[in-house]
């Protein structure tokens, strides 16, 4: 299912449709100004981000959204976490609660014999292209610009986090 819009005198319905199994979909009702902020505020977006962006643009920015977090959610079983204050973790705490660094720590039964070490890791992971040209941009209007020719990427949270500190950091 596509993104709904559909015009009702002065007011506006804009149907935003998650991919899940249960059909879930976020429904905004009002003048173009009450849905623009309302889509701008339920997708927890910047204000800023968005001037001079089209409804029509912001409606397919939220659909991938919202598509991208109904797949995690159904398909992979993940859940929504906050982010802030409230959440964050000294690294130390957070690689304690990582299952991937778990994992990678040696256990009693798995450790090499005596005499045997075994390599570092050393592998940094790959950065995402687009995180490049984010940290490139000279203006708000090329974070913009760049936001509407590439939104599937900013289902990456990486990117996502990367060009909103791009704009706090041109504001």
């Amino acid at each position: 299912m596509e993104a709904d819009i559909s015009l009702t005198g002065p007011n506006i319905t804009v149907t935003i449709p998650y991919q899940s199994p249960t059909g879930t979909t976020a429904t905004f009702r009002g003048d173009v100004n009450q849905v623009r902020a309302s889509l701008v505020a339920f997708f927890g977006l910047e204000r800023e981000n968005v001037v001079g962006v089209t409804l029509s643009d912001l409606v397919v920015n939220a659909t991938t959204t919202a598509r991208a977090v109904g797949a995690i959610a159904g398909t992979l079983g993940g859940i929504v976490i906050a982010s802030g204050p409230e959440t964050s973790a000294t690294p130390r705490q957070a690689a304690e609660r990582d299952p991937w660094t778990q994992a990678q720590q040696p256990h009693p039964a798995t450790e090499p014999a005596a005499g045997l070490t075994t390599p570092p890791v050393t592998a940094e992971p790959q950065q995402h292209p687009l995180i490049a040209l984010i940290e490139q941009a000279a203006d708000v209007k090329t974070l913009q610009r760049l936001w509407a020719e590439n939104q599937a990427a900013f289902a990456d949270p990486s990117v996502t986090a990367a060009w909103k500190a791009r704009g706090r950091a041109l504001t």
